[in-house]
């Protein structure tokens, strides 16, 4: 049914609907119309290493496909590699032995950075794999992410010292410290310009016109990071306990703050994240290997090595970048050859009947704080734009509040739901789009 039928969206709910969320409230699911069970599965590409290497590691994709890292340890080589023509050096600067590549934009102009014995490192710029600098603040430079527009970002170390400046860098006004006052590390920028990184003891989100914005840590973490930022402005990353020993990852939503999303071990480090809010990174045990991990809203936090169709092959290490389309670059260990190597994911549950890659249409993230006494926070991100209802609903199914019936842009949209107006008890959240539905519970209590 059409998600335009405003009788199916405001009026009490099916008979069918009405047996979902019995069986809810009897703590058979906490989320009635969607299961972890259905978070997407992957094909690996194994993406090789230049020639001569047995390591590779790939960091960057973008929405293309296309996949930027290096390989080999010492020295390290930068590569571009694009299907069907596999992956291709990117040269350094005159006399730059070492090279890493960490960002791609969607024109295929590529940024990293590069070095040699004796020789500072450099932030450099390929295109079409001419590499050309970007410049230094203070010492040495490398740039970790691109822009649509071509904004570069990245770090710029002050040798021998504890400074560092986080720059921005545009051809027309060259490379600019965007936190001149502190020591700052910038790792990511959205098409927008805001760039995300950590300050001091706490993750930063920067916007062009309103400056610099604090996000801090999660409460009870003594240190947060900031490592993606994606188009609604949500950044990803994780906070570390004030002993060092355990991290958690975060994701922070503007009017909404920032959420824990747990961890899939002691220590958690995130690296990439979509515009639809999933993001990757990698999880370390309290002994052993590490493992890659992805969060999605639909599946929440799942070590990759249980989605991927080539265990036990291959054993994932790190996850480094998502696309829109859901596919996840980073490297692991193949047990045949015991090479650790670039992988790619495409996900197999996302193929469309010609083999691309769709973004998903609609999500809900876990709704924060959950039970609450006064006002529950959500976030609905959209794959594309469409008309959206967002009700909440008793557990007669009845809907006892509207949040949202109306079209909305991709991206992600922040609700709240005022809990301190409505009865203690057990509440759903049900949001439909054209063609697809998410309901979500929660507690309210007083």
């Amino acid at each position: 049914m059409s998600g335009h039928d405003r009788s199916r969206r405001s009026g009490p709910w099916s008979p069918g609907a009405f047996a979902l969320v019995f069986a809810a409230a009897l703590g058979m699911s906490p989320c009635v119309t969607i299961s972890r069970a259905q978070a997407p599965t992957y094909t690996l590409r194994d993406l090789g290493t230049l020639p001569g290497e047995s390591f590779s590691v790939a960091w960057g994709i973008n929405a293309g496909g296309q996949v930027v890292g290096w390989s080999g340890v010492s020295p390290t080589r930068a590569f571009l590699y694009r299907d069907g023509s596999g992956m291709v050096e990117l040269p350094g600067l005159p006399g730059q032995v070492f090279t890493l590549a960490r960002g791609i934009n969607d024109a295929g102009v590529v940024v990293g950075g590069g070095w040699a014995s004796g020789v500072p490192e450099q932030a450099i710029r390929w295109t079409t794999g001419v590499a050309e600098p970007l410049g230094v603040l203070d010492g040495t430079s490398e740039s970790w992410d691109i822009n649509k527009a071509g904004v570069s970002i990245g770090s710029s170390p002050a040798p021998g010292s504890m400074v560092t400046h986080a720059f921005i860098h545009t051809d027309a006004g060259g490379m600019v410290d965007i936190a001149p006052e502190y020591s700052a590390t910038a790792y990511d920028v959205n098409d927008h310009g805001q760039v995300t990184g950590t300050l001091g003891t706490g993750a930063f989100l920067w916007s062009p016109g309103t400056g610099l914005q604090f996000l801090g840590s999660l409460p009870g973490y003594a240190y947060g990071n900031g490592r993606a930022v994606n188009n609604a402005g949500q950044v990803a990353g994780f906070a570390i306990n004030a002993s060092g020993n355990a991290s958690r990852v975060f994701r922070y939503t503007p009017g909404v703050g920032m959420v824990d999303l747990g961890g899939v071990g002691e220590s958690n480090v995130v690296w990439g994240m979509n515009s639809q809010g999933d993001f990757v990174g990698e999880g370390s045990p309290t002994a052993g290997l590490k493992r890659a991990f992805v969060y999605t809203d639909v599946g929440g936090l799942r070590a990759l090595n249980d989605l991927i169709d080539a265990s036990p092959r291959w054993f994932l290490l790190s996850a480094n970048d998502i696309n829109d389309a859901g596919q996840i670059v980073g490297y692991g260990l193949d047990n045949v050859t015991g090479q650790k190597k670039a992988f790619r994911l495409d996900p197999i549950a996302r193929a469309g009947v010609t083999g691309s890659h769709e973004p998903r249409a609609l999500a809900l993230a876990p709704a924060a704080p959950n039970p609450s006494a006064s006002e529950t926070r959500l976030v609905l991100t959209l794959g594309r734009g469409q008309h959206v209802s967002v009700g909440v609903f008793d557990i007669a199914g009845h809907q006892v509040a509207l949040l949202h019936d109306g079209p909305l842009a991709p991206g992600a949209h922040a609700f709240r739901v005022q809990g301190k107006v409505l009865p203690s008890g057990l509440y759903f959240i049900r949001t439909v789009g054209e063609g697809e539905s998410v309901t979500q519970r929660i507690t309210v209590f007083h």
